[in-house]
């Protein structure tokens, strides 16, 4: 009796060890969507949008001109009831596009993501899926669009 008990437990647990291994491996991905606008008014840039991305996380974007002088703005977003929206001061821009790459990742240069957004997306974003979704390198993910604008 002793040695079925001992044979059934070593079988339970190499089941156990096979299961959580295919567990990891097949981690199933999240979707990500990321959609955004962008429009001149005067002297301002607005960028508006919708993401996925739960409330609270942060979205960092970049704004910047196509043509000389190059200026370039990086700034924040915060995502509340799944949009974003802000305003980057445009006086003295050339005239032209101006770009805004906005994204959406786990890991900031100078802000912290909300735990959930590395619980549900992972370390690296390495379970973001969607048509918005980049991968940098081996594992880092990013959800990222680019926007554009005519300053006349």
């Amino acid at each position: 009796m002793k040695r079925m008990t001992g044979y059934a437990a070593a079988l339970l647990i190499a089941g156990l060890a096979i299961l959580a291994s295919v567990a990891d491996a097949e981690t199933p991905g999240v979707p990500v969507t990321l959609n955004g606008y962008s429009a001149i008014d005067g002297d301002d840039l607005t960028i508006t949008g919708e993401t996925s991305a739960p409330d609270g996380a942060w979205l960092i974007f970049a704004t910047y001109s196509v043509e000389k002088p190059r200026i370039r703005k990086r700034s924040y977003m915060l995502v509340k009831n799944g949009r974003f929206s802000a305003q980057v001061n445009i006086h003295g821009w050339p005239t032209g596009e101006i770009e805004t790459d906005i994204h959406f990742q786990t890991m900031l240069p100078e802000r912290e993501q909300p735990a959930i957004v590395f619980q549900k997306y992972g370390a690296k974003g390495e379970r973001m899926t969607g048509k918005t979704v980049v991968q940098e390198g081996e594992a880092y993910r990013a959800a990222v669009i680019e926007l554009r604008a005519y300053n006349p």
